[in-house]
């Protein structure tokens, strides 16, 4: 998780939702051990994600094609 990735979750989580994932990450620094995507995906509730998370951009499947 960079500084990037803090600010676009601030911008967009509930303050609940926050503390939940806050607190996970210091249990991980605690724990020595890093706190990965699925450490945030799973301190934040489903409807949390599907509401205030936005997809990805689809890829162009031709640009990724092998000519």
């Amino acid at each position: 998780m960079d500084s990037q990735m803090v600010e676009e979750l601030t911008r967009r989580l509930p303050t609940a939702d926050l503390v939940k994932i806050i607190k996970g990450a210091l249990d991980c620094g605690r724990r020595n051990v890093p706190f990965t995507e699925s450490d945030l995906l799973r301190a934040m509730t489903f409807g949390t994600s599907a509401t205030y998370v936005r997809p990805a951009a689809p890829k162009d499947r031709d640009a990724d094609a092998v000519r």
